[in-house]
């Protein structure tokens, strides 16, 4: 390849994961591509317990998911700053009791809550 073919196919390379991070920037996750933190943490919380979610409350974020059935996922997005922590508590439905969990986080994590029928599983990305 000569040197203006490889500067061209750098260059395309480069506009294309650009267009690529502005584009998933704009969708509903509002995570860029790029492992730089923007102050914003997403959480998919999977239902594979055997049960119909009632609702999730994460604290100290304030944010409340209702009916989650099972089988199904749904996805919140919260801002935060640096380093923390969310308490998560799961209350299914005609159930009088609740699962409970911490979980450690940073800016740009990616972390996925699965809910079985007595615990929950975690597994954290960034």
């Amino acid at each position: 390849m000569t040197k203006r073919t490889c500067l061209t196919l750098l260059l395309f390379t480069l506009i294309t994961l650009l267009v690529a991070n502005k584009y998933l920037y704009l969708t509903k996750y509002h995570i860029p591509f790029f492992s730089v933190s923007n102050n914003k943490v997403r959480v998919d919380i999977e239902n594979k317990s055997e049960k119909n979610i009632e609702q999730i409350k994460f604290s100290p974020q304030n944010i409340t998911v209702k009916n989650i059935e099972k089988g199904k996922r749904k996805t919140v997005t919260f801002k935060h700053k640096g380093e923390g922590s969310y308490q998560l508590v799961v209350k299914f439905e005609a159930e009088r009791d609740s699962l409970i969990t911490t979980k450690y986080i940073e800016s740009g994590y990616f972390i996925t809550e699965t809910i079985l029928n007595n615990t929950i599983h975690s597994t954290a990305g960034f």
